[in-house]
């Protein structure tokens, strides 16, 4: 086995020729299995491809140095496409204006390229693929499994890349650049930094963590959208879209006002804070549910019922030495009360006990005449939003309408407080407890 082989490709009657031993380094051409050179040693472009049989390679390497095409206008240098040449590596930041390449690859590495739309194009099915600095265009019908968009020293600029329609995607990882992609996402797609324009096609999970995600995809669905921190902006395109679940947390803003009150929440959604923006008359309806386990919530925002305000259930023996049915109540205003009364007992709830919530947000926007200005929820105002059948709902909830619960409870004979689920938006700052006695018996207390 011959080689490593560096490209020369200025053999006179021959120039550009891959199968030509001539164009080599070594003066044999590279065979499958075998490292090749494209670097300060080339003399010449890279105008044909490699003939079957001789065209997967255990690595290939373009450097920093090499100074010509790697292809043309019209030109792809095509590789193999059944057996995956193991890695290639691309510093296309020389080469003068095409590099492009197909075929199938374990690894590709991008290390650098030209701002250009031809200065780096790919095509074919790549297992992995790391791109750290350039402009990089996939082709129509590409295959690829994972993408891992880095960054050199700009993180919003160094990479941009665009994606047709007609790709296969499973998962893309971005901590930067611009990406482009009019095609699906079946897997993942996890924004760190950057911007993330989807002009086409459906997405599967999205974790939107400090980037921007453009939603311009007309008809399309996003599965999941969790919306850890920055910008879902659906502004762009009036089409109808629809998103099964979305969670909006403190550092991201969710602007689904697009001017046509057609984007869909299928399924209520959790609102742990930040900023969601609707259009004006969008329906939608605010939906409270206390829960112990909303990761959304502080400890302080859980609601409390004070040691005072716990029933406590003992017998009580009467003077004349008979069980006894009227409730004593001790100093600390914990009523003591006899097997055979079972009193009804409302907690007192002070006003700083706000209902632990885990809020869901679903809008459902339906066609208006006139585009009107833009409702948003605040986090101070910890709504839920789901689906509302009434036209009557208010677009807007400012932070002012804390709600608070106006409970329900009864307890039980063992002295298990019980809270009604139906929670109001209005405030009711304290509910002294009082006791119902059993229809049984007429307590009094002492």
């Amino acid at each position: 086995m011959a080689g490593p082989h560096s490209w020369l490709g200025n053999n006179a009657g021959n120039l550009g020729t891959w199968d030509i031993a001539a164009n080599w380094s070594t003066g044999v051409i590279p065979a499958s299995g075998e490292v090749i050179y494209f670097d300060g040693n080339g003399a010449y472009d890279v105008l044909t491809s490699p003939i079957a049989g001789k065209n997967e390679f255990s690595r290939i390497l373009i450097t920093k140095d090499f100074a010509y095409n790697f292809g043309s206008a019209s030109i792809t240098i095509a590789l193999d496409a059944a057996t995956a040449t193991d890695e290639l590596v691309i510093d296309a930041s020389g080469v003068p204006t095409y590099f492009k390449i197909s075929g199938k690859f374990t690894r590709v590495t991008v290390l650098n390229a030209k701002k250009s739309a031809t200065a780096c194009v790919l095509s074919g099915t790549i297992t992995s693929l790391r791109i750290t600095k350039g402009q990089v265009t996939l082709v129509t019908g590409s295959n690829i499994t994972t993408i891992y968009a880095n960054y050199s020293t700009i993180p919003a600029t160094d990479v941009i890349m665009t994606i047709p329609a007609g790709c296969t995607l499973t998962d893309i990882y971005s901590q930067g650049g611009a990406i482009t992609c009019s095609s699906p996402v079946a897997g993942i797609l996890d924004l760190d930094v950057g911007t993330f324009i989807h002009s086409d096609g459906d997405m599967n999970i999205l974790n939107l963590k400090s980037a921007t995600y453009e939603w311009n995809a007309a008809g399309h669905i996003i599965t999941r959208a969790n919306l850890f921190g920055g910008v879902f902006d659906a502004t762009g395109d009036p089409s109808a879209k629809s998103i099964i679940h979305m969670d909006l947390w403190t550092k991201a803003t969710a602007y689904l006002n697009n001017g046509m009150k057609n984007i869909k929440l299928i399924n209520p959604a959790g609102f742990y804070g930040g900023k969601l923006v609707l259009d004006k008359g969008s329906f939608f309806q605010i939906n409270q549910t206390p829960t112990e386990s909303s990761p959304s919530v502080s400890p302080s925002a859980t609601p409390s019922v004070s040691p005072s305000s716990t029933p406590s259930i003992s017998p009580s023996v009467s003077p004349s030495g008979s069980p006894s049915s009227t409730p004593s109540v001790s100093p600390s205003g914990t009523p003591s009360v006899s097997p055979s009364s079972t009193p009804s007992v409302s907690p007192s709830i002070s006003p700083s006990s706000t209902p632990s919530i885990s809020p869901s947000i679903s809008p459902s926007m339906s066609p208006a005449p006139s585009a009107s200005p833009s409702a948003s929820v605040s986090p101070s105002s910890t709504p839920s939003i789901s689906p509302s059948s009434s036209p009557s709902g208010t677009p807007s909830v400012s932070p002012s309408s804390t709600p608070s619960a106006s409970p329900s409870p009864s307890v039980s004979p063992s002295s298990t407080p019980s809270v009604s689920p139906s929670v109001s938006p209005s405030v009711s700052p304290s509910v002294s407890p009082s006791m119902s006695p059993a229809p049984s018996s007429s307590p009094s207390a002492s």
